[in-house]
């Protein structure tokens, strides 16, 4: 994997020969961290081309916008040979489809896609709190609230269905979900044995266990340094 600082960086819109994937994110975790656990465990050569926020915010985005490269006007993206895609579930869906992660029938089908659907209204409670104007009021009341209502989902969704599935592509958007908890609050995990032990499992597993040792790993979940 290549992992590019958006400096130096120009993105091609045009086709090319060498189809191997080319995501572009901020130079953070976030949403696009889901989408590189999901390479890194099937083994996706991909490129990463990570935009520091004050190059998004000083033209970057707009340059992007206007080579057609932001269809919805975000990221992340990826570029793969002629193929655009954007939204973080749509392309986890594609290359999971592609590489046996996305369930065997409609019905498990159904069950990755709705907990792939809350991973996200979580991630958007959470994003709340770091991004918050008032970080230690709103961290108290996610702590009391929104946290342990998540981490409760959590645990029946793992006691569930879901639980007894393959490796599929939801597991990374729940299991970065529930990597980003002990950052607010160290031992939160504690009454949460089915998390703590997913969270255990995944960060076990051979590919992914290289990439956190590797380093190579963006330092900070979001741009707010908080969380």
């Amino acid at each position: 994997r290549i992992c590019k600082r958006e400096v130096a960086t120009q993105i091609s819109t045009s086709p090319t020969m060498d189809t191997k994937p080319h995501l572009t994110y901020f130079d953070i975790r976030g949403k696009a961290e889901p989408i590189r656990l999901l390479f890194e465990e099937i083994g996706i050569q991909y490129e990463d081309t990570r935009i520091p926020r004050e190059a998004w915010f000083g033209g970057k985005k707009q340059e992007m916008v206007d080579k057609g490269l932001l269809p919805f006007g975000q990221v992340p993206i990826i570029q793969d040979g002629e193929l655009l895609l954007a939204h973080m579930e749509s392309i986890m869906r594609y290359y999971a489809s592609k590489n046996g992660l996305y369930g065997e029938t409609p019905e498990e089908r159904v069950q990755i896609d709705m907990v792939s659907v809350f991973g996200e209204d979580w991630r958007r409670s959470y994003v709340g709190v770091v991004y918050s104007g008032d970080f230690d009021q709103d961290l108290s009341k996610y702590l009391a609230q929104s946290g342990p209502k998540n981490l409760g989902i959590a645990e029946k969704i793992l006691s569930g269905p879901f639980g007894s599935l393959k490796l599929n592509f939801a597991s990374f958007v729940l299991w970065e979900m529930i990597d980003l908890q002990p950052r607010l609050k160290a031992d939160i995990l504690n009454e949460y044995p089915k998390c703590a032990a997913f969270h255990r499992a995944i960060a076990e597993r051979e590919n992914i266990k290289k990439y956190i040792a590797s380093g190579k790993r963006p330092v900070q979940a979001n741009n707010s340094n908080k969380g």
